[in-house]
């Protein structure tokens, strides 16, 4: 056996599709197969039962592939660390949720890019939720986000700035001009939610809940733009943070009377090890938004 073919064979157990597995691999479908076949010949075990075009793992493939799970976790951690002694971290995975995005990321990929054109930063626009869950299983090496401290304690949490949460409706709407509303009084308008794992759609739901209100919910998406579109045709109202909508949404803001907030800022894993440019982005960060 070698790298490869664990690798191949991983991705065949966890797509349980060689096809499939073969285009995330981006090889052929025929090399994924041969390579499955030269591990069942090398191994000596039937790793899979075949069922027309789909396969099903045997006990022994369940076996080896609990085994390998490790195996691969230390190469990925071993290779990762190679690279970073070798270019000083200069490609750096972060996760940015869409509220936050909205207003952060234009400025991340211009002015922080242009300062530091050697730094790539691979973005992940996942939920705050998600993007923690990530942090942990190290499938980011830092967040930008909304947050909530008790969500685990091998997390470092540095605050930028608190976000609020705001009622967002079209201009004309008999509560746009107002100076605050209430959740009573949303709770009976057509709304569009952005679902998914975001801690403001929690404190969303949580401060429905503890008022014992239903409110009236149109739709749930994962998409931005679309919650934009349905408050522009004047089909819903929203509810999103002040940070979300930019001058060109053209949406009217009404702050709750009972203020929400949430605090927004830096993550990363404890015991996280800072290389330089991660250094470089944090500083940047901190300068540009909490001034902003």
């Amino acid at each position: 056996m070698n790298f490869t073919q664990l690798r191949y064979f991983y991705e065949v157990c966890r797509w349980q599709n060689i096809t499939k597995a073969a285009e995330y691999l981006h090889v052929s479908q025929p090399t994924v197969s041969l390579s499955m076949q030269d591990l069942e010949t090398k191994t000596g075990l039937n790793l899979f039962h075949r069922e027309g075009r789909h396969i099903v793992i045997t006990d022994d493939g369940m076996t080896l592939y609990r085994r390998i799970i490790p195996i691969l976790k230390s190469m990925e951690d071993l290779d990762k660390t190679v690279r970073d002694l070798s270019q000083t971290k200069n490609h750096i995975r972060i996760a940015v949720p869409l509220q936050i995005g909205a207003h952060m990321l234009p400025i991340l990929m211009s002015r922080f890019q242009q300062d530091y054109p050697e730094i790539s930063l691979e973005i992940s626009e996942a939920g705050g939720i998600d993007a923690l869950r990530m942090l942990l299983n190290d499938e980011l090496d830092l967040a930008i986000t909304n947050y909530d401290t008790s969500y685990s304690d091998n997390l470092v949490y540095c605050p930028i700035y608190k976000v609020e949460i705001c009622f967002c409706t079209y201009p004309g709407h008999p509560l746009a001009g107002r100076s605050s509303v209430t959740w009573e009084e949303i709770a009976a308008e057509p709304l569009v939610l952005l679902n998914g794992g975001f801690f403001v759609n929690d404190r969303i739901d949580k401060s429905f809940v503890a008022k014992d209100l239903h409110p009236r919910i149109l739709l749930h998406t994962t998409q931005l733009h679309t919650v934009k579109n349905l408050v522009y045709e004047r089909i819903a109202s929203t509810v999103l943070t002040r940070q979300a909508v930019l001058p060109r949404d053209g949406m009217a803001v009404v702050p709750f009377r009972e203020p929400v907030r949430i605090t927004s800022g830096l993550v990363m894993k404890r015991g996280h090890h800072l290389y330089e440019d991660e250094k470089k982005l944090i500083a940047f960060v901190k300068k540009t938004f909490i001034r902003s």
